[in-house]
């Protein structure tokens, strides 16, 4: 009989702390900090004839996200994360994050759009994207790294004259 009253409070032991220690694991998830979020509109079109470019394929590699491009080019407003490079803390730190957008259409050279820059809390809707068709010649894709943002840029040459 000791043995078997052993047993039971052991796993009665066993299942309170597995309990407390799922209770505390979905406390801690809740009252985590969130991470800022920005917004971004891309509206793409055709480099040769400036017309929109309807259905394109947008994914945000940050978020796993998939978007289209409606029939006058433009993808819906998407919320991304806004993850602050810390690599330069020590110089200037930034005050927005970037990401990172794969676009592709059938007939159309595929991009990859780097460091595009988010603040916290704004909208970016002017992010046009010029997409090219693809011929016999084309690369299979063309990669389009944005320069870091003009303000942070002032505030290190400021900071080092």
């Amino acid at each position: 009989m000791k043995k078997k009253t052993t047993v039971i409070f052991s796993l009665s032991l066993l299942l309170a702390v597995f309990v407390f220690i799922n209770a505390y694991s979905a406390a801690m998830q809740t009252g985590a900090p969130k991470t800022a979020q920005g917004k971004i509109r891309l509206n793409i079109s055709d480099c040769r004839t400036d017309m929109p470019v309807h259905n394109a394929c947008i994914i945000i590699l940050e978020t796993n996200e998939i978007f289209y491009s409606d029939n006058n080019g433009n993808s819906p407003y998407i919320s991304v994360p806004v993850n602050i490079d810390a690599r330069f803390n020590s110089v200037e730190p930034k005050n927005y994050g970037e990401i990172s957008i794969l676009i592709y259409k059938e007939g159309y050279i595929d991009c990859f759009l780097l460091n595009i820059p988010v603040k916290p809390e704004s909208i970016s809707d002017n992010i046009s994207v010029l997409m090219q068709v693809k011929t016999p010649d084309s690369p299979a894709f063309v990669t389009v790294c944005e320069s870091p943002d003009d303000e942070w840029i002032e505030r290190i040459f400021e900071k080092y004259r």
